[in-house]
């Protein structure tokens, strides 16, 4: 798949050891997935295989894209209530600095505030990567009402059980 990243985040990119082209095994990541009942359409696996490993810090933030860490900060009865958020199977990918990584089946992406806070629903990985390294661009949240999170995100729940 060709990507047409800007110079910044491209040099970011390549320090953690991308380029284009880039091929590797994902079934680790594909098997995760599908423990979870999550099934990665040909868009997503091919941006699984060029970027699954891939551990990013450029001293603004720190990124890991690695299904199955990604897939520890989700509960299996979380994951009904991510479709929820645009309306489309979203497929976790990544995380860092405190937001989950998700890929829809055509590549839009959705950065998830890890608390269900709010999220970025972007259309393409290049716009993703802009924000996710450089931006500050909190006005472009969308904040979630209470009846989208999983219980134990809302607000007034027992986070103890």
């Amino acid at each position: 798949m060709s990507y047409k990243f800007s110079e910044r985040v491209k040099q970011v990119l390549q320090q953690a050891g991308w380029y284009e082209g880039r091929r590797v095994d994902v079934s680790e990541a594909v098997r995760c997935l599908e423990k979870f009942g999550i099934a990665a359409s040909p868009q997503v696996g091919m941006l699984l295989e060029e970027f699954h490993g891939l551990k990013i810090n450029n001293g603004n933030a720190w990124y890991n894209f690695c299904v199955p860490d990604a897939m520890g900060w989700i509960e299996e009865e979380d994951i009904p209530y991510l479709n929820q958020l645009t309306g489309t199977d979203l497929c976790p990918f990544g995380y860092g600095i405190g937001m989950l990584l998700l890929v829809s089946p055509i590549g839009e992406i959705v950065m998830l505030q890890d608390e269900w806070i709010a999220y970025y629903h972007l259309a393409c990985l290049e716009d993703a990567l802009e924000v996710a390294f450089f931006s500050d661009v909190e006005s472009t949240y969308r904040f979630i009402p209470d009846a989208q999170k999983p219980y134990g995100f809302r607000d007034g729940a027992d986070s103890d059980g």
